[in-house]
This record gives structure tokens, C-alpha cells and sequence, in this order.
């Protein structure tokens, strides 16, 4: 089965063509996701450049988060949270979903 096929399935992902940031968040819908979603392929033909990808995803991250201001409901600036897992995705330890505020930093 071609990506494409397999990315655009109705029964895999319900309105497959509508952008839907938000059917990533749910962990249920994530934990479904990672059996279906597969941007490289997977086994033997998987991407060759899938490493330098994921390389320049963080990077590009990097470079966007610095032009923005974020501010978590909840904490004072002196609060720290510990990162406990590599996702899209701010949770506390405990897996509860931070709330954040975002705008654009000001020069």
C-alpha cells in the first residue's frame, strides 16, 4: 500500500483532506497514529534522507520558538518543568497538558 493511500483511508483518519491539527493531541488518536502514520515508509524501504529530516524539523523548531514569547497558565517565571518526553506536544511529569500562551516576542 502507497503513503498516500494509506494516509488519505476514511476509516484510518475521518476526513482525511480537512486540516485538523488537533486529531494529534488526543493520546488515544496518537497511540492509533503511530501503527498508520508513516511519512519515511517503514521496513525495507524506508526513507534514506528520514534522519536528516527529523534533523532539520528540530532545527527549524528551534529557529521558530525563538521569535515567540511563551507564557504557561499557572507558573511564575522562577517555576521549572522537566521535558520528560520527546513529542509536539508539553506535558508535565505527571502527563498533564500545560496551557500556553503564545505571541509574537516583541523587538
Amino acid at each position: 500500500m502507497t503513503v498516500l493511500l494509506m494516509h488519505t483511508d476514511e476509516r484510518l483518519y475521518p476526513d482525511p483532506h480537512r486540516f485538523q491539527p488537533e486529531r494529534w493531541v488526543d493520546p488515544e488518536a496518537r497511540k492509533k497514529a503511530e501503527e498508520t502514520y508513516a511519512p519515511f515508509l517503514r521496513g525495507t524501504r524506508i526513507c534514506l534522507g528520514m534522519h536528516r529530516t527529523w534533523a532539520e524539523m528540530y532545527l527549524l523548531m528551534a529557529a521558530i520558538v525563538q521569535k515567540f514569547d511563551f507564557d504557561f497558565d499557572g507558573l511564575t517565571p522562577n517555576d521549572h518543568f522537566k521535558v520528560v518526553s520527546d513529542q509536539f506536544i508539553v506535558s508535565t511529569k505527571g502527563k498533564a497538558v500545560l496551557e500556553t500562551w503564545v505571541s509574537l516576542r516583541q523587538r
